[in-house]
C-alpha cells in the first residue's frame, strides 16, 4: 500500500493531494527513530505498532517581515495500542532530517486528547473533544484524514494557527471587543475560552486588533 503526500495550507482552508511515497520507507524512518520510540514507550507503558503513514507539505503564507513563504514537507504515522481498531496516537517527523516535531493522542473513551509539541517542550492535554464540531467530521479526530483535507471546518479562519497558542475577539459592543484564548492542534481550535488579564479579570481591547 502506498502512502499518500497532501499539502496543507496553513492560512487558508483548501488542501489537494500531490503525489505517493512508500509507506514501508516512511514507516522504517519513523520506527528507527529513537526519541519516538522512547517517548511512545513512556507515554504508553504498553506494545504499540505503527499503522500508515502519509506525507504532508505545508506552506504557510509569508510574514510580512520575510514576505516569503516557508515550505516544512513532514510524515504523520499512525500509532496503534494493543486492541485498538482506530489509531490512538499520531507522529509527526521531518520528511528531510526524520526530526521528532509533534505527538497527537486521541483519547476516544474518556475524550481527551494529549498534545506534544517537542520544540517549544509543551504538552497539553483537552477534553470533552467529542463536542467539537471537527470530532464527527473527521472520524473522530484522524490526524490523517485532517491532513489530507476531504472536508472543511467552518469554525477556522484566515487567521487561524497550526499549532500552539492565538487570540480572537467575540463580538463587537460599541467600539470594544472582549479577547479570547485558543490552541490550536495541526490547524484545529481544540479549545477556545475568556483571555484573563493579570488582576483576574476578562480582557477586553478595541475592535479589529486581532
Amino acid at each position: 500500500m502506498k502512502t499518500i503526500k497532501s499539502i496543507l495550507f496553513l492560512l487558508l482552508v483548501s488542501t489537494s493531494i500531490l503525489t505517493s511515497c512508500s509507506k514501508d520507507e516512511s514507516n522504517k524512518n519513523v520506527s528507527e527513530n529513537t526519541k519516538v520510540s522512547t517517548f511512545l514507550k513512556s507515554f504508553y507503558s504498553k506494545d504499540f505498532s505503527f499503522g500508515k503513514s502519509i506525507e504532508t507539505t505545508l506552506i504557510k503564507s509569508p510574514s510580512v517581515a520575510s514576505k516569503i513563504a516557508e515550505v516544512d514537507d513532514m510524515i504523520i504515522t499512525e500509532v496503534f495500542i494493543v486492541d485498538s481498531q482506530i489509531a490512538r496516537g499520531y507522529v509527526f517527523t521531518s520528511k528531510d532530517t526524520n526530526l521528532f516535531l509533534y505527538f497527537v493522542d486521541v483519547d476516544r473513551v474518556d475524550y481527551k486528547l494529549t498534545s506534544y509539541d517537542i520544540k517549544a517542550d509543551e504538552i497539553k492535554t483537552f477534553e470533552n473533544i467529542d463536542e467539537l464540531i471537527k470530532y464527527s467530521t473527521t472520524n473522530k479526530l484522524d490526524m490523517i484524514k485532517i491532513a489530507l483535507g476531504s472536508e472543511n471546518d467552518p469554525n477556522l479562519t484566515d487567521k487561524r494557527r497550526f499549532w500552539g497558542s492565538s487570540y480572537s475577539q467575540g463580538p463587537c459592543i460599541g467600539d470594544t471587543a472582549q479577547l479570547y484564548e485558543d490552541y490550536y492542534v495541526f490547524g484545529i481550535r481544540v479549545s477556545h475560552h475568556a483571555a484573563i488579564g493579570v488582576d483576574g479579570g476578562d480582557m477586553f481591547e478595541p475592535c479589529g486588533m486581532h
